[in-house]
């Protein structure tokens, strides 16, 4: 699970890096942001479930969301940091300098919640442009205890206002308003969520679910895949996109069982461990070397092929190396923090 996870962010880190991207590559960043979505569905119920049911809610609720803060935020504002920085030095592109280093836009990209809405500012400005994601991430995560406690109280509310958030978000992703407040918010990704969340309360519910149906997880994934390539260039971008998502979904399912069983190594969590400083600082990257290294592979070589070939390998090795690092002096450092903590009894069941 951890290696899928690391090349969901590579997909990512290939359509930014490139414009000239293959036809059946052309989505690879929005389906890869979907399918994550959808693990994190899964993921934060069984999180939550597993290390953060005290006796009293607000306590596991706080629990809870102090640790996605301490997991998510120390790198991303490392990585904003770093880009002011660079603003304040060398100048920023930015249409609107002014307000690129407004004391509000600076405030709105430390806070992240709210960011996809800029709360505190009038222009919809990002230090670091993935970071959206972490906006509508973070939603879920503040909903994940009400939601739990929602669903064990009232099933059928519950399920009903599923359906409803479901259809509203499925058509938003269908018929985007190209508002950003709208488009990149939880609610236009909500079926993501909630799909994940009900694969987790469903395979939970049964023993013998794993044996009997991973499986076919694992085939419809892959027969739905070859579909989409074999589909590639008949089919409209928004449908190729929607049976890429279906097909790496449908994996995740797979996936996602195998995990909790323990099936993987550990060489492959540490690869899974990879997937979010990859992911969260190669904007950063990009932004300092890829104009770089583009003009280093217009004297290597003529043939466009071999230039996007050996931009795109050049950046990801880069990008891998740089992450490996952070993982070492930021990430590591933090795990053991949060280990000395719960030890000593200062904040318990931090995990996962």
């Amino acid at each position: 699970m951890g290696t899928f996870r690391l090349f969901l962010a590579f997909l990512v880190v290939y359509n930014h890096a490139t414009d000239n991207i293959p036809t059946y590559l052309e989505s690879s960043a929005s389906v890869a942001i979907q399918v994550f979505f959808f693990i994190s569905g899964y993921l934060m119920p069984l999180t939550f479930e597993k290390n953060y049911r005290y006796n009293v809610f607000v306590k596991s609720y706080l629990c809870f969301v102090l640790n996605r803060i301490i997991r998510i935020y120390p790198l991303y504002w490392i990585s904003i940091s770093i880009m002011i920085l660079h603003a304040i030095i060398r100048g920023s592109a930015h249409s609107n300098y002014a307000n690129y280093l407004h004391f509000s836009t600076i405030l709105q990209n430390y806070l992240l919640i709210g960011l996809n809405q800029h709360f505190f500012s009038d222009e919809y400005i990002r230090f670091n442009n993935p970071a959206w994601t972490l906006d509508v991430e973070f939603s879920y995560y503040l909903l994940v205890p009400l939601i739990i406690m929602l669903f064990n109280r009232k099933v059928i509310l519950t399920y009903a206002l599923f359906v409803l958030f479901s259809v509203l978000s499925l058509f938003l992703l269908n018929s985007p308003t190209d508002i950003h407040h709208i488009d990149r918010s939880f609610l236009a990704y909500a079926a993501l969520f909630i799909s994940g969340f009900l694969y987790y309360k469903i395979s939970s519910s049964y023993i013998e679910f794993h044996m009997l149906h991973t499986r076919v997880f694992l085939y419809a994934g892959i027969v739905c895949l070859l579909l989409t390539l074999l589909l590639t260039g008949t089919i409209a971008k928004t449908t190729q996109t929607t049976l890429y998502v279906i097909s790496f979904i449908l994996l995740s399912c797979y996936l996602l069982i195998r995990q909790k069983e323990n099936y993987f190594s550990r060489l492959d969590k540490r690869l899974g461990d990879l997937s979010y400083p990859v992911y969260i600082l190669h904007a950063m990257v990009l932004n300092f070397l890829n104009t770089r290294i583009v003009h280093l592979t217009y004297k290597i070589t003529s043939v466009e092929s071999l230039q996007i070939l050996i931009q795109c390998t050049s950046l990801l090795i880069i990008i891998l190396i740089f992450s490996y690092i952070m993982l070492k002096i930021i990430v590591d450092p933090i795990e053991r923090i949060r280990y000395i903590l719960k030890k000593s009894g200062k904040l318990t069941n931090l995990k996962a």
